[in-house]
């Protein structure tokens, strides 16, 4: 970075007489550092105040970093919010292209949508169709690793298991993982994972000794001279990476001949990096000398980086320098941009803008539309995401028998050449490991070769020439091997398949190995759609379990254990052999009978003041509702057929308007009668008329309205969900119209809103002809059950759906009836002294009278 800057300072065509400044930031693969860095610069301090920036000098014009996705999203939400442009040199997760969330954000590495393809696409290329998943256990690595099986199921692959890397490096976890590596028969692993969080686990290989599996790494593994530590390099060695495509930008060796610490004498970092790797100590650092139980060496500040083995100091692949390169000299565009006014931006008076008056926003547009070409002849430049070009290196690692590694770039991947022809690959410059060598891809180079279309394109031409060498250096490798080729043919990659079929489970398949996709993938690619995925079994039940004959079961059938033939799917519904259906119809069935004694209550006390002071007739009607309501809910515990899908949602939905629509005549009717009593009341004349059977009539056929525009449009079916277990499909019913479903709803929840608000204002009239306070609170209890309703009924699948659909409706019944009916039931059973007109008639007296 700080030569980029010198290099543009030094430039008299990108902002003449202007220098840029700079401040370096260490987070340490901290957020929170990360975060505090970000508010130092913003507002200019180390105390942090928000919204307010105490900078002296030069503005801040924008951030470029960080390295580690999870601290450039805390970055990026709070620069956000103040339209600070910030550029990435290392971030690739796919949700920072989102720039709803992340809106100032942009990078000069390619997303990590990319990688997962082009890592499923280079597992094709060689034919492994059986292949494990290593990943981290942060964002980077679950959403990567979820994309990567995806797109291996589209391809046509397995994937044995998918393993999580843990945080605390966890030494039975670590233990537990590397036990499932040496049994699995997979050869082939993908780690997804950052090189930090990845060391544990290869440490705890290494411990095992498993040498004999080829290592597939995506880009987050970023090259150091960390990866060639003794305990593991036997397990890397003739690994395949993948890396963002960086060209190096000048030459780093000559650069490096020339530095040493006198150069850079305020630069915080060098005096630790000199130490580290010439194993020197300074004179003052008086801690490492003490702590040191052997002699110390002390540094010169003489020495010569260019001396140092290439191991210590790998200048061909310091990946991160092309991608700081490019960020810098973006922002130095922009700036540009800017100030001479090339973005045709002028102030008010028609001039460009003063470069210390410049707004962030400005500096974040103009970074977002710039392009330019760098000295290497590539072009930066970002797209509407905020990325860059789509380009992938793959590497192999190669390990020397000094212990010496080295990062071999051996092929291309393009996204956007032709599908089919985005991936070339040297295949002679590969260096396998011991048990990989390059007579096991012949087959599959032969096939390629064999297919390949004559074309006068280019690019198809240049690939048919790469398959070509490859093929003769493989056959060169054949013929010098062929004395061991018996010897060692048993030991062929299990993880090739010949044919490009996909290869089948193993029998023994653990709680960790399972196929991409619940098992869940066509036999031949092509053959089946991702959504219309079906399971794999041997083509022939005498082959063995790890034959690589397969052929797929029908969308109703999933292999059996053994994975020999296909069997039937169990088709899963609430039913009355199901536990939950059985209590949700006890309690269905309790209601019912509860309901029942009432009504017969109120049919035996018929003529009762207590019956006869609120609309008796509107008390029928509501029981016989909520009877209704508790049957219909039977209608949810059977076979989901097209019938009982119309019934079951018509039915609980028409007798809820039908109870709220009564209940709130039951209301408007109180409030009209006591109203009435005042001499100069206009409503006496509404009395006479019987108000509350209009209100019950209007209300009922508002509803069935909707239930006649919904049957006629799109009415509810059954339908066959494939649930997340391969082996098991739900029946249950569409709603046909969501919009149809959720408007009946809503339309009750409106009535019983303005029941609610009627009988909260009546709640205190006399109380021996009212019951607004009980409408009051059974009303809350409807909305209450209802509201919780909606985030249960969302986030649930299957059978339960449709038992939490039932749930409510037995619930918000069951309330009205106890907050309506049961202070009258008690009266009518254990206090029967209230239950008479002088009782009721006196007290309404001098309640009047206190009143007056």
């Amino acid at each position: 970075m700080v030569w980029t800057i010198e290099e543009i300072n030094q430039n008299p065509y990108i902002l003449p007489n202007i220098t840029i400044g700079f401040k370096i930031v260490d987070s340490c693969y901290s957020e929170a550092r990360a975060l505090m860095g970000t508010m130092w610069m913003i507002t200019g301090q180390q105390s942090l105040i928000p919204n307010y920036c105490c900078t002296i000098g030069a503005p801040l014009v924008g951030i470029v970093g960080d390295l580690p996705s999870e601290s450039s999203i805390a970055i990026a939400r709070l620069l956000g919010l103040y339209k600070y442009p910030q550029i990435s040199y290392g971030s690739v997760l796919p949700v920072l292209s989102d720039k709803q969330q992340f809106p100032s954000f942009l990078r000069t590495v390619s997303s990590g949508t990319l990688e997962s393809y082009s890592l499923a696409l280079l597992v094709r290329y060689f034919g492994w169709t059986w292949t494990g998943i290593l990943a981290s256990n942060n964002d980077y690595g679950k959403d990567g690793s979820l994309k990567l099986q995806q797109e291996i199921a589209k391809l046509g692959g397995c994937i044995a298991f998918i393993e999580t890397i843990p945080l605390d490096s966890s030494i039975v976890e670590l233990s537990r993982i590397a036990e499932i590596i040496r049994a699995s028969k997979a050869t082939v692993i993908i780690l997804y994972s950052p090189m930090l969080a990845a060391v544990p686990i290869f440490e705890e290989i290494a411990r095992y000794n498993i040498t004999d599996r080829v290592w597939v790494i995506s880009a987050g593994w970023f090259l150091s001279s960390g990866t060639y530590k003794e305990e593991i390099r036997n397990t890397l060695n003739g690994s395949i990476l993948i890396r963002f495509h960086l060209k190096n930008i000048f030459n780093i060796k000559q650069r490096l001949s020339g530095v040493n610490p006198n150069v850079f004498p305020n630069d915080i970092f060098f005096k630790d990096f000199w130490e580290a790797v010439f194993g020197c100590w300074w004179l003052d650092n008086t801690t490492a000398m003490q702590d040191s139980q052997i002699k110390p060496v002390f540094c010169q500040g003489t020495e010569k980086l260019d001396t140092l083995p290439e191991s210590t100091v790998d200048t061909e692949h310091f990946i991160a320098i092309p991608a700081v390169y490019k960020a810098v000299y973006a922002m130095a565009y922009s700036l540009h941009s800017v100030s001479t006014c090339k973005n045709q931006e002028y102030n008010v008076n028609g001039t460009c803008h003063n470069i210390r008056d410049v707004q962030p926003w400005q500096i974040l547009k103009a970074v977002r539309n710039i392009r330019f070409r760098i000295v290497s002849g590539e072009e930066v430049y970002f797209d509407a995401n905020g990325d860059p070009p789509s380009l992938v290196d793959i590497l192999n690692l190669q390990v020397s028998q000094n212990g010496v590694g080295s990062y071999k770039v051996v092929g291309l991947f393009d996204a956007n050449y032709p599908v089919g022809h985005q991936i070339i690959v040297n295949v002679s410059n590969i260096k396998w490991s011991g048990e990989h060598k390059e007579f096991e891809f012949v087959f599959n180079m032969v096939s390629r070769v064999s297919s390949s279309p004559s074309s006068t394109n280019l690019f198809g031409s240049q690939q048919l020439q790469m398959d070509l060498v490859n093929l003769t250096a493989l056959i060169n490798v054949l013929n010098q091997r062929m004395d061991t080729f018996a010897s060692r043919l048993d030991k062929v990659d299990y993880s090739l398949s010949q044919q490009r079929s996909f290869q089948n489970a193993n029998s023994q398949v653990t709680h960790s190995q399972r196929v991409s996709a619940g098992d869940m993938v066509g036999a031949i690619p092509g053959s089946n759609t991702p959504s219309e995925p079906t399971g794999v079994v041997s083509a022939n039940n005498s082959i063995p379990a790890d034959s690589t004959n397969c052929v797929a079961c029908p969308s109703d059938e999933c292999p059996n254990e053994k994975r020999v033939k296909c069997i039937p799917k169990l088709v899963q519904f609430l039913s009355f052999s199901d536990p939950l259906s059985v209590a949700l119809g006890c309690v269905a069935s309790f209601c019912v009978s509860i309901n029942t004694i009432i009504l017969a209550i109120f049919i035996k006390a018929n003529h009762t003041p207590i019956v006869k002071a609120n609309n008796r007739e509107l008390s029928y009607c509501i029981l016989a509702a909520l009877f209704l309501c508790f049957l219909s809910s039977f209608l949810f515990l059977y076979h989901p057929t097209k019938i009982s899908c119309i019934l079951r949602q018509t039915a609980f939905g028409f007798n809820f308007s039908i109870c709220v629509s009564c209940i709130l005549a039951k209301t408007v009717t109180v409030v009209f009668a006591f109203n009435a009593t005042k001499p100069s009341s206009r409503v006496r004349k509404w009395v006479k008329y019987k108000i509350s059977s209009y209100i019950v009539i209007i209300c009922s056929v508002i509803q069935l309205f909707i239930y006649l525009m919904w049957l006629s449009t799109s009415p509810p079916f059954p339908e066959v969900v494939m649930e997340s277990d391969e082996c098991i499909m739900s029946l249950q019913c569409n709603e046909g119209s969501s919009i149809a479903y959720w408007c009946k709803l809503g339309y009750v929840a409106v009535l019983s809103t303005v029941s609610l608000t009627v009988a909260f204002l009546a709640r205190k009239l006399p109380d021996n002809f009212n019951e607004a306070k009980f409408i009051t609170f059974s009303m809350l209890v409807f909305l209450s059950v209802w509201l919780s309703f909606i985030p249960a009924y969302l986030s649930t699948r299957g059978k339960y759906t449709v038992a939490v659909e039932l749930f409510a409706i037995l619930c918000s019944s069951a309330g009205m009836m106890g907050c309506i009916f049961f202070p009258k039931c008690y009266i009518i059973l254990w206090r029967p002294d209230k239950n008479t007109k002088e009782q009721m008639m006196g007290k309404a007296v001098v309640s009047k009278q206190k009143i007056i």
